[in-house]
């Protein structure tokens, strides 16, 4: 999908989440990108990250909301990803939330 194609407003949005991109193996630890949100929308999220995400990849993803104190966790869906179109380092993304009986 691209990021055009909408069925929701989108609110603007900055906050600090972590995608884990490697989950932990017994000889690994896990790998989190830290990433800032640049807009949420009912069921998803844009943000600029440090590196390409692969589209369709499901990925474990835990926000730091200042209204509440615990992190909340959450499995999302890379729906699209690419550079950033006006020479800044890093990478767009968009992330679809699913349900948590799908995860």
């Amino acid at each position: 999908m691209a990021e055009t194609d909408r069925n929701h407003i989108r609110i603007k949005m900055h906050t600090r989440i972590f995608v884990e991109v490697m989950a932990a193996t017994d000889t690994s630890a896990s790998v989190l990108l830290q990433c800032k949100v640049l807009d949420v929308s009912y069921g998803g999220f844009r943000v600029n990250i440090e590196r390409e995400l692969i589209v369709g990849a499901i990925l474990s993803v835990c926000a730091e909301l200042a209204a509440v104190e615990e992190p909340f966790y959450m499995a999302a869906e890379v729906k699209w990803c690419r550079p950033h179109e006006d020479g800044k380092s890093g990478w767009l993304a968009g992330f679809k939330v699913l349900k948590s009986t799908d995860t």
